[in-house]
Formats: structure tokens, C-alpha cells, sequence
């Protein structure tokens, strides 16, 4: 087998959408109407509630998820990821089915490509980034939300591709409920499943089914910031902590680093 199909409703669209992964070899590519991008050539088209891509005339939805199993299985090259519709499909909310898929593929692990080169820090809105030079991958995300299930919660990643399929991948995508209203008067989350979404309400309450886990949001933060890694070549060797990540700022500051040389390539 070299290829695997997954589909189901997208987030954002509310339509169905699938994507099939294919073990070839090659870069890594994303596909859409025959229209094919390595994943090195993607720009950020948008940021807010998930993060689009585009590429010449390809433009793709809500990407984190998928791109941060291929980040957290270490996956380098020889996948092509064919889109069809407008949007990744949103699946379990995290990246379990796709880190999945991408096992039973037979993908080996790579060794990062980049690296962190000297120590800094960025501030972003109330994001803050530290980066500093260490031999092997870790990733630190705090978070502190004012709502009962949340508050301060700290997630670590060393880098293991099986700690990541066990522990990260399954963290479900999360929200407030008052901002899925809002999403939802202009036209954006469209398909909430209050079972691969976690919901919270203002009043300390969660409305989805199962309710997170103790540090399920931390952890999927943590998920949400490897996969924007991903268009910025993926993973770093060193140690990158972040307090109160975003895709907007993660975007942002991984500009200004790459362009300080605070983040090289490492080949």
C-alpha cells in the first residue's frame, strides 16, 4: 500500500472534503486540481482559526493539523498530500487519524533540517517566544486562559515521533463558545462536532462529550505549533518554548527569527 484516502466534514466549510497521502518519492508536496507546491514554496494566506495556504493557484484550509503529524512523525520527504476541496478535513480535531495513516504508510523518521543558531526572544501581542541553542528537539508551550478546565496548563515535546502519536496527536482542537458564534455569523465553523471539538462555555462549563482531558488544550497547542513549524521547515534542533502561542504569531516571529538567523539551516 502507498496510499491511503481520509475524509469527512470540514470545519470551516461545513462541506465534505478529503485528503489521500502518498508514499512516493519526492519533496513534500501538497496538491490540489492537479496544481502541485512543496511544502517549502506554501505562503500563509490566512491565520485566524486556522491556518490557509497558498501556492500559484492552490489554496488549501485549516493545514495544522495534518502538517503537525507529519512534523511530530519526523516525516521529511516522499509525501504528497492531495487535497480535494477547499479544506482539510477536520477528523478527530487533532492529528491521530492522520498520524495513523502516515504509520501504517511506513514513513521513516528524518533528522530536522533546521536548527536554532543562537539564543533570543520575541514578542508578539502577549505571545512570547524563546529560542536557544540545544542538540536535540524541545518544544515548550504554557498557556493561562481564565476559564475553570483551563488556566495555566505546560505541555513539553522532546522530539520522540511515538510520544507525539501517543500523547499529542490525539489533543483535540478547542474553542470558546462565544467565538464559534461569532465564526459562525460570517460564515466560518460550519461543522462543530462537539466530540472532535472541545467547547467551552464562559461559565466554567465544557459542552462537548467527552470533556478535555486535564491538559488536553495545552497539548493541542503544542500540536497547532508543530504544524505551523511545518512551513517553516519543519521541527528545529534546540530548544523553543512559547507562553500563549497563536498561528498569527507563530507566523509572524518565525519570520523576524529566520530572517535575525536565529533559526538556520542546519544541512
Amino acid at each position: 500500500m502507498n496510499a491511503i484516502a481520509l475524509g469527512g466534514p470540514a470545519l470551516h466549510s461545513g462541506t465534505t472534503s478529503a485528503v489521500v497521502l502518498t508514499h512516493r518519492p519526492g519533496l513534500l508536496a501538497l496538491r490540489q486540481r492537479d496544481v502541485e507546491i512543496p511544502f517549502r514554496s506554501l505562503r500563509v494566506d490566512r491565520a485566524d482559526y486556522g491556518v490557509t495556504v497558498r501556492g500559484q493557484s492552490l489554496r488549501v484550509d485549516l493545514v495544522e493539523h495534518l502538517f503537525a503529524a507529519i512534523a511530530g512523525l519526523a516525516i521529511v520527504s516522499d509525501l504528497r498530500v492531495d487535497v480535494y476541496g477547499s479544506e482539510i478535513p477536520l477528523l478527530d480535531g487533532g492529528a491521530l487519524r492522520f498520524s495513523r495513516a502516515l504509520r501504517q504508510l511506513g514513513f521513516a523518521s528524518g533528522e530536522p533540517i533546521v536548527t536554532v543558531a543562537r539564543a533570543a526572544t520575541f514578542r508578539w501581542g502577549e505571545s512570547v517566544y524563546r529560542f536557544s541553542p540545544f542538540p536535540t528537539v524541545r518544544i515548550v508551550v504554557n498557556v493561562q486562559f481564565d476559564h475553570a478546565l483551563i488556566q495555566g496548563q505546560r505541555a513539553c515535546w522532546q522530539g520522540d515521533p511515538q510520544d507525539f502519536l501517543e500523547r499529542i496527536a490525539p489533543a483535540r482542537t478547542f474553542g470558546f463558545r462565544r467565538d464559534a458564534e461569532q465564526l459562525q455569523a460570517v460564515g466560518r465553523a460550519r461543522a462543530v462536532d462537539l466530540r472532535s471539538v472541545v467547547v467551552l462555555d464562559e461559565n466554567g462549563t465544557c459542552l462537548s462529550d467527552p470533556p478535555p482531558s486535564p491538559d488536553e488544550c495545552v497539548r493541542h497547542k503544542l500540536l497547532d505549533l508543530l504544524g505551523d513549524l511545518m512551513l517553516w521547515g519543519g521541527v528545529p534542533t534546540g530548544h523553543v518554548e512559547v507562553t500563549r502561542p497563536g498561528h498569527r504569531a507563530t507566523h509572524s516571529v518565525m519570520g523576524e527569527a529566520w530572517a535575525r538567523g536565529v533559526v538556520v539551516d542546519a544541512r
